[in-house]
Parts: structure tokens; C-alpha cells; sequence
């Protein structure tokens, strides 16, 4: 007795292969979605490179390994949807899954650990009241370089007298 869903056959090995589909089109959307969160970052320069000026400013080698291991798994997404579900390309395939699940991995990893260092960077540098000119207070970063400071605001609060 055949087991039919929505009129075909259920089989095993078209499941994996739309699964493997669903996830390489993830893979790429995820790494686009990152490529564009980083052009859309605030950036300056650091020895005549662009690096994102709140993440990886103090570490532009992580920046460097963040765009290639983006550039690879976008590549290798694109790549083993390009080749579908040809059996004879089964094995180039899954070595491109594994290739853009490894590199998307170390990619989100990479950003955690430059966020968390940018997050002990700032916390360390301690936390500053500031009073502006129109009687609100700000929470702010304050962030001591060798000639200039850096402030992030983070809230604002009204006095009421």
C-alpha cells in the first residue's frame, strides 16, 4: 500500500533534497542579510581601510575574516542551488552545504565575539551622566581615546521641577 501525500509518492530522498534546498536558500538570505547590515553600519577609516566604526574598529582583522567567510557562504549557497538536485552532482552538493553551513556559523560567531569585546570595551570604560543644555540628562557611553572621545547615547531623561 503506497503512502500519498497531496497525490505523489512520498519518498525519503526527495524530502533531504527539498530540505537541503530550503536550507541553502536560508544560508543565502542569511548572508545577504549580513552583507547588508554591514554596508549599512556607520564607517571610518583605519590605516586606509573602511571598518565598521561600532563593532570593529579596534579589530579590522575580525572585519576581514567576517567578509570573506560572508563572501563563501554566499558563494557556496548560491553555488549548490545552482546545481539543484542533480544526482550526479550529489556529493559537490553536500560538500557546498557543509562548506556554507561552516562559513555562515563562523561568520555569526564572529560578529557575537566583536560585539561582546565592544560591549567589555565600553562597559569597562564606565558609564557617564552628562547634563545638555535643555535640561535633559543623558546615559551615555563615553569611550576615552588617545585624542578625541566617543558618546553613545543611550536614553534620555526629563527632570520635571
Amino acid at each position: 500500500m503506497k503512502s500519498e501525500t497531496h497525490g505523489k509518492n512520498f519518498s525519503p530522498i526527495s524530502s533531504t533534497q527539498d530540505s537541503r534546498s530550503q536550507s541553502f536558500t536560508f544560508i543565502l538570505f542569511s548572508s545577504l542579510s549580513i552583507g547588508l547590515l554591514i554596508l549599512l553600519l556607520p564607517h571610518q577609516s583605519v590605516d586606509g581601510n573602511l571598518v565598521p566604526a561600532l563593532i570593529f574598529a579596534e579589530h579590522q582583522y575580525l572585519f576581514n575574516v567576517l567578509v570573506i567567510s560572508v563572501m563563501v557562504s554566499f558563494a557556496t549557497a548560491s553555488s549548490g542551488l545552482l546545481i539543484g538536485d542533480n544526482p550526479r552532482h550529489a556529493t559537490i552538493s553536500r560538500w557546498y552545504f557543509r562548506i556554507s553551513q561552516i562559513s555562515l556559523a563562523s561568520a555569526l560567531l564572529i560578529m557575537a565575539f566583536a560585539s561582546f569585546m565592544e560591549f567589555l570595551r565600553l562597559v569597562s570604560s564606565g558609564f557617564r551622566l552628562w547634563v545638555n543644555e535643555d535640561g535633559t540628562d543623558s546615559f551615555v557611553f563615553q569611550v576615552w581615546k588617545k585624542d578625541s572621545v566617543r558618546r553613545f547615547v543611550l536614553g534620555r531623561v526629563m527632570w520635571k521641577s
